[in-house]
């Protein structure tokens, strides 16, 4: 069975432990802890009818932690950026995520924007064209709006980047 290495990246409290947790299984919290570590999980998925591994690194997205995660990036396989629909400006800095990716990476991976918290719908800042717009801008595989917290389109995502690694 083949494995590919995956990052979750984006501004903190985006949602990209909440993510991390309901692809594993890992009971979802609905506290805010910032990740100041390098969460790992491993998640077995179905891919048409092919059986694919994805190691899964959920890097917190704290400024100040920001610098030392281009360490994290070698080898990386694919990467879902997160941004949370209910603060812009963690929409805004999707650009800079994916610029640093790309910068450190010798490599062309595919990746999947996500607009998290989809189920905040009277907070929204962020409306799903934007995201579509984004997508466009950095070049994302796909786009999909998701509510980590509900679990709304998670095995989606993972499924379309493990379709996209399998079979290009």
């Amino acid at each position: 069975m083949k494995e590919y290495k995956i990052l979750l990246l984006g501004s903190d409290a985006v949602g990209k432990t909440t993510c991390f947790r309901a692809i594993t299984g890992e009971l979802v919290d609905v506290s805010y802890r910032p990740t100041l570590v390098v969460n790992v999980g491993y998640k077995i998925i179905d891919v048409k009818k092919n059986k694919i591994g994805l190691r899964i690194w959920d890097l917190g997205g704290q400024i100040l932690l920001r610098e030392s995660w281009n360490k994290y990036y070698t080898q990386t396989d694919g990467c879902i950026l997160i941004y949370d629909v209910t603060r812009s400006y963690t929409y805004e800095d999707i650009m800079n995520w994916e610029e640093d990716i790309r910068k450190s990476l010798k490599k062309k991976i595919p990746f999947i924007l996500v607009g998290n918290k989809a189920d905040l719908d009277g907070e929204r800042q962020v409306s799903y064209e934007e995201g579509k717009e984004l997508q466009k801008k950095i070049r994302a595989k796909a786009f999909f709006e998701t509510s980590a917290l509900l679990n709304r389109n998670i095995r989606e995502v993972f499924e379309e980047l493990g379709s996209l690694l399998k079979f290009g």
